[in-house]
């Protein structure tokens, strides 16, 4: 929710101090839904507003993890990219498909719109061309082992670097020129 329209920042600006403030004020456990409800703006010093002005970020985050709740997520690995969840996430006014995106991204959730990437990447950086979802799991485990990091992680780093070349469409289906 909070990288929506803003950049990441070192550990103490942008969404990285965000983060690092509702960390803290969890103190460090922050993997449930149920307290993300009760997120106060002021604990992470943010006023933003999301995209069409609806409401803030917080207020945004805050209605994002009720709607989730709602459909039976309570923590990360609950989520698993399926419509109802989708459908759950993006009912929140303000908050759309590159969030949903997003969000599956920083879980190393894959989408068919983060496989296409994901395969870009490969192509490109790796001279590596993938063949479905087994061999793309094992050549990010390689690279992520390689890297010292687990494949989460990488997927979201490739995911971010990928969003700063192209502003991809926004939509759910894989884009015709990487079918």
């Amino acid at each position: 929710m909070f990288s929506s329209r803003a950049t990441y920042g070192g550990p103490t600006t942008g969404v990285r101090r965000v983060i690092a403030a509702w960390r803290r004020s969890r103190c460090g456990a922050v993997d449930d839904l149920r307290a993300l409800t009760t997120l106060d703006a002021d604990v992470v010093a943010n006023r933003q507003r999301v995209p069409g002005n609806h409401s803030t970020k917080a207020d945004a985050a805050r209605a994002v993890a009720a709607a989730l709740l709602a459909v039976g997520v309570t923590r990360a690995t609950d989520v698993d990219g399926s419509e109802t969840q989708h459908d759950a996430f993006v009912s929140v006014a303000g908050v759309g498909e590159l969030s949903w995106e997003c969000f599956l991204g920083a879980l190393g959730v894959a989408s068919p719109l983060s496989d296409a990437g994901v395969d870009d990447f490969l192509r490109v950086t790796l001279a590596v061309t993938v063949d479905g979802v087994e061999d793309r799991s094992a050549v990010l485990d390689a690279v992520a082992g390689d890297l010292d990091t687990d494949r989460a992680t990488l997927r979201h780093a490739v995911w971010r670097y990928q969003r700063s070349l192209v502003r991809r469409p926004r939509t759910r289906e894989v884009p015709a020129e990487v079918v």
